[in-house]
């Protein structure tokens, strides 16, 4: 629960309400507190009948003026409930009681008037309110104050699944998807990395209810130092914020994402949920060569060309490749043979890790725990592709899993090395 609720609480048990006329010239209970040094304590509940001058009032200018005192932790909330048509009435809020720190202000022309507090400084605050009439031609309006000091809903606030992540150099990795359960604080900011591949793009959703903390975005190249300005920002004072952003070159680039709470802001934290959308860049990355170049020679000297495996009964070796993305939400990743035997059977498989050993006519990459994914089915060109979930055939766990991917296809009667089967290279794929 945040502040906005808090008030629409208060507002349900009917201590809200338009001030009730009365003859506004004459003091109310609080007076005479008509300068900071003067000011009359001022506790929650409900305070009604009050009445403030103006500069066209017969005595003269006549604000009123209430001492508050809010422990730590807890949160200040003041309503003015009056008739604008009858003068308007403005609210300001000091930190001092010299009233020189100036906290909060509303300066509507509307009724009513509202001012907030969150004290997190670790000790009490002794803050003043100030009611005023404006213009030259206020003479006096009357006033109801609800005044509510309630416990700060931030104070305590557990930590999220991504903690900790409250400084750059400690930011949590950046998934594709969303990611739901968060929440931030003005004193605990949030903080994302990602490695954007060359050519791709990432746009970001921060999702989030406005009335109960306005939060913000930006978008860094490197950790903030002196003179380092953001490559985006996102500040809006509504609900969610939007951000996006391209690699253009073929490198990939290091991105750091902050979300914070704006200084200004009704509440000092707030929950969120983050949908980031990546596309384009490399899905896969190339490893385990049969060219000679991977530290494990092919069985019989039947080096492929660079990028293939080892050479089969066709003169050339087989390539893996993909398409789609890498990001586990997307669920999109597709596998491709090409330049195998042709008409002939074969099976994409996953391994756990990188282990380079010769099998058959070629090197098999993959290491424990293994997992076939799909058999599948050359053309007369010998290629082909996959059709099913890679995701959930192959029981990836989620983003921040590493996989590797291989092809093994029949190589019968012309088989280089005699053994009647042979693989492609592999795929390095870190999903996201």
């Amino acid at each position: 629960m945040r502040i906005a609720s808090l008030i629409a609480g208060l507002s349900l048990l009917g201590l809200c309400g338009p001030a009730r006329a009365q003859g506004c010239e004459a003091p109310d209970a609080f007076e005479p507190n008509d300068a900071c040094a003067a000011a009359t304590a001022l506790v929650a509940g409900s305070h009604v009948g009050l009445t403030v001058q103006g500069a066209a009032a017969a005595g003269g200018v006549d604000a009123d003026h209430y001492a508050v005192n809010v422990a730590s932790g807890n949160v200040l909330l003041v309503d003015a409930f009056f008739s604008n048509a009858s003068g308007d009435v403005d609210l300001e809020l000091f930190g001092d009681p010299a009233c020189t720190q100036l906290v909060d202000a509303s300066y509507s022309q509307t009724d009513d008037e509202h001012v907030e507090f969150v004290n997190d400084t670790g000790l009490p605050v002794a803050l003043v309110l100030v009611v005023r009439g404006y213009g030259p031609s206020f003479a006096c309006n009357d006033y109801d104050l609800l005044v509510a000091i309630v416990p700060d809903p931030c104070v305590g606030l557990l930590p999220d699944a991504a903690e900790d992540d409250d400084v750059c150099s400690t930011a949590a990795p950046l998934y594709g998807g969303l990611t739901s359960g968060l929440n931030v604080s003005a004193s605990d900011p949030d903080w994302r990395h990602i490695t954007l591949d060359g050519g791709a793009t990432l746009a970001l959703e921060l999702r989030f209810t406005h009335a109960e903390g306005d939060l913000d975005l930006r978008l860094w190249g490197g950790c903030p130092t002196t003179g380092l300005v953001p490559l985006a920002t996102s500040e809006s004072e509504t609900d969610d914020e939007f951000m996006g952003f391209g690699n253009s070159g073929d490198l990939p680039v290091d991105l750091w994402i902050e979300v914070y709470v704006w200084a200004g802001s009704s509440s000092s934290c707030n929950d969120y949920e983050l949908f980031a959308d990546l596309d384009g860049g490399a899905p896969a990355i190339p490893v385990c060569f049969g060219d000679g170049t991977g530290g494990v020679g092919c069985p019989c000297g039947n080096l492929g060309a660079a990028g293939e495996g080892c050479a089969n009964s066709t003169g050339s070796g087989a390539v893996l490749s993909a398409t789609g993305t890498r990001v586990f939400a997307n669920d999109d990743l597709v596998l491709h043979v090409s330049g195998a035997r042709p008409n002939q059977p074969g099976m994409a498989l996953q391994g756990g890790a990188l282990v380079p050993q010769p099998f058959r006519d070629g090197i098999l990459c993959l290491g424990p725990p293994t997992e076939r994914i799909e058999l599948i089915f050359l053309d007369e060109a010998g290629a082909a592709t996959t059709s099913v979930s890679i995701a959930t055939e192959g029981g990836i766990a989620g983003p921040g899993t590493t996989a590797w991917y291989q092809a093994w296809f029949r190589d019968p009667q012309f088989s280089v090395c005699g053994t009647g089967s042979n693989l492609s290279q592999a795929l390095q794929v870190d999903w996201n």
